[in-house]
């Protein structure tokens, strides 16, 4: 099948389902051009860190130590590059929008832009393209181990545009 138009998935880490953001992963699919994948650990504000949780448990999942985001790029930068690597794209599809649009939204709160796309539940991207939602989340051997941002979103988007059919480098 062809496909004429970007497809963007987006993945983060957190500090806590209450927390703020700390890794931002952006795979994006262009037509005729390979996938592109961009990740960042992002330095949280003074803000984040005094008033938002860092939970534990949410570390021992994405295996992100507090003391790595000391040298990571600074929020306003990690939201001027998002929406440079959007250019083009209406939507960003995210398995978990509910969290990550609150996450986002923290982070563009640094900076003057605005997000560059609406961001929507991935299953909707999914119905559209008459893929069964459930098998893009069946275990699969060739799934990254590690749960981080980057990888998560290029496989997501990589195990949609297959079940799709959808050609991509």
């Amino acid at each position: 099948m062809d496909f004429n138009r970007p497809i963007a998935v987006i993945d983060i880490e957190a500090s806590a389902f209450k927390g703020y953001p700390i890794e931002i992963g952006v795979a994006v699919y262009r037509p005729q051009k390979p996938i592109t994948l961009w990740s960042s650990l992002i330095r949280p504000t003074p803000l984040w860190s005094h008033r938002l949780p860092w939970d534990p448990a949410a570390e021992s999942i994405h295996g992100i130590k507090l003391h790595l985001l000391d040298r990571a790029p600074s929020a306003p930068t990690i939201a001027v590059e998002i929406h440079q690597q959007l250019i083009g794209c209406a939507c960003a599809y995210s398995d978990n929008p509910f969290h990550d649009q609150r996450w986002i939204e923290l982070l563009f709160e640094t900076t003057a832009i605005a997000f560059p796309a609406i961001l929507t539940d991935i299953a909707a991207l999914a119905n559209n393209l008459r893929v069964d939602r459930r098998a893009l989340f069946e275990p699969d051997p060739f799934q990254p181990a590690e749960h981080r941002a980057g990888p998560d979103a290029d496989h997501l988007l990589r195990r949609l545009l297959t079940l799709a059919d959808i050609r991509h480098v």
